[in-house]
């Protein structure tokens, strides 16, 4: 499913017997991000419950708790955002998710929503939109977007459209408010979402919401341990030190002499830093002939990249989420490279990145538990998903001469086998259940599965149904399907990993 297979559609009734509609989406399994004034106008009719309707769903509207004041969990009146609780039906899958970074100037963003001007006989229907992002000054409560081409051209036409998400390379990044006078429709003000990461004076930060964000302080005492264990030299943790200090603008107290207080005020300033930032003080540490000290740098950046990524956005919780329901075939988190699922994965899994060595100084490297066999599929009509997979097996294997067809989940459960020493186990695959869940319950790091599928649509089924069916069977293996769109996104957020 897309973000578009997620569309929400809310009815708040007003004092006049009427009601007005806003739109909707979800950022976890049982919460819905909106507008704050679709659910609190000041002629809401609090005698009378919300109601929401899934666009893609087989059901049809349902009323949600009565009492608005259980029902929002997180709102914000000065950038007017507000999250509720609400059941979903059992045939509708997928989160939006959230961006914590700040979406370039003139970025082209996407959204959809049930604006007043998609009504036609009497009938609701989605509207889609589109446009460039402008920027905000880091105070300002809204950014603007620019709506072109296919946008109402009135107030009234936009009407409905309140609460729609705005995203950028599949991730949203604001929350749709309302319209600045003037201009037509061909503007609307926009709710930043990476500015409802940080508690501020108006909101807490939206982390305490999502249910996933509950293990936030448990990751940052890992933290804690893991930049303990990689026991850099003083003068590395200083130097570190130095730079984040630098970077957020606050001074280093002299009074800092042990390590211990050093780590601890190294967590508390990058805790609010976005993958990316922590990047870009670090990035010019590629390792080359810097010695040591980039060695170190390296190491320290592997150990938080994970952190940084589960504290501060949502395709973990996505992975975490379907992991905890068993057999974890991920599908809709918008990444594109092996190197930004190792990132991922190694956050759900709550451990440090391990990678396998660069081949030349600007790879992206590989992931060192991504499992061996892992096909990528060529949107190529003269080959079939069979010999696609031979041909990536005899790329990897150039020494096997035994490679002309297989079973593609028999190729998954070998070199599992292989990777876990039980290949001679009567029961090779209850062997390694048993040794991924050891493992998983000893916190350490698991095998997974990233690969690119093809566009066909009866290769994309059958390799996507043999993968759900090892994740059903191990269901503490996790297979990332990464999306060749999100690449540039990808390119973006590593362009300074060290």
């Amino acid at each position: 499913m897309t973000w578009k297979d997620t569309l929400v559609a809310i009815w708040a009734p007003t004092t006049d017997g009427k009601g007005e509609i806003g739109t909707g989406f979800p950022i976890a399994r049982d919460l819905l991000m909106t507008a704050r004034h679709v659910v609190r106008s000041e002629d809401r009719d609090k005698t009378k419950p919300l109601e929401i309707n899934w666009l893609h769903s087989r059901e049809s509207w349902s009323a949600l708790c009565s009492d608005d004041d259980k029902l929002i969990i997180w709102e914000c009146d000065v950038h007017d955002v507000a999250v509720l609780k609400a059941t979903r039906p059992a045939d509708v899958e997928g989160v939006c998710l959230l961006s914590p970074t700040r979406p370039c100037d003139g970025a082209i963003w996407s959204g959809a929503g049930f604006s007043g001007a998609d009504t036609k006989n009497g009938v609701q229907e989605a509207g889609h939109f589109c446009g460039r992002v402008m920027s905000m000054a880091e105070k300002d409560a809204f950014f603007q977007i620019s709506a072109i081409e296919t946008s109402p051209d009135t107030e009234a036409g936009w009407c409905g459209a309140s609460g729609m998400s705005i995203l950028v390379n599949e991730r949203v990044i604001g929350v749709c408010c309302e319209l600045p006078a003037n201009y037509a429709g061909k503007k609307v003000s926009v709710a930043p979402v990476w500015q409802l990461w940080k508690s501020m004076g108006c909101h807490e930060s939206i982390r305490d919401a999502l249910p996933i964000f509950g293990v936030v302080e448990q990751l940052r005492k890992k933290l804690i341990d893991v930049i303990g264990r990689i026991r850099l030299p003083d003068d590395v943790m200083d130097y570190i030190l130095g730079r984040i200090a630098q970077n957020k603008g606050f001074g280093v107290s002299e009074m800092l002499q042990s390590n211990e207080k050093k780590v601890h005020t190294l967590v508390d300033a990058i805790s609010d830093m976005t993958p990316s930032e922590v990047f870009g003080v670090f990035g010019s540490h590629a390792i080359s002939e810097n010695g040591d000290l980039d060695e170190h740098i390296f190491a320290f950046v592997q150990a938080i990249a994970p952190y940084l990524f589960a504290a501060n956005g949502t395709e973990v919780s996505v992975i975490i989420e379907k992991a905890r329901s068993g057999g974890a075939l991920v599908t809709d988190v918008p990444i594109a490279t092996h190197t930004m699922a190792e990132i991922v994965v190694a956050a759900a899994q709550n451990r440090s990145v391990q990678f396998l060595a660069r081949q030349a100084e600007h790879d992206l490297p590989p992931g060192a538990k991504l499992i061996p066999f892992r096909p990528f599929f060529r949107n190529d009509d003269q080959s079939g998903v069979m010999s696609a997979i031979i041909e990536e097996l005899r790329h990897q294997y150039p020494k096997s001469d035994s490679i002309n067809g297989l079973d593609f989940e028999a190729g998954i459960v070998n070199n599992l086998s292989r990777s876990y020493r039980v290949e001679n186990s009567i029961d090779r695959i209850s062997a390694v259940k048993i040794r991924m869940s050891i493992d998983k319950k000893r916190g350490g790091s698991l095998p997974y599965m990233a690969f690119i599928l093809s566009d066909n649509e009866n290769e994309r089924g059958h390799i996507l149904a043999s993968v759900r069916n090892i994740c059903e069977t191990l269901p503490d293996l996790t297979a990332v399907v990464l999306d060749p769109r999100c690449l540039d996104a990808d390119l973006q957020a590593l362009s300074s990993f060290p």
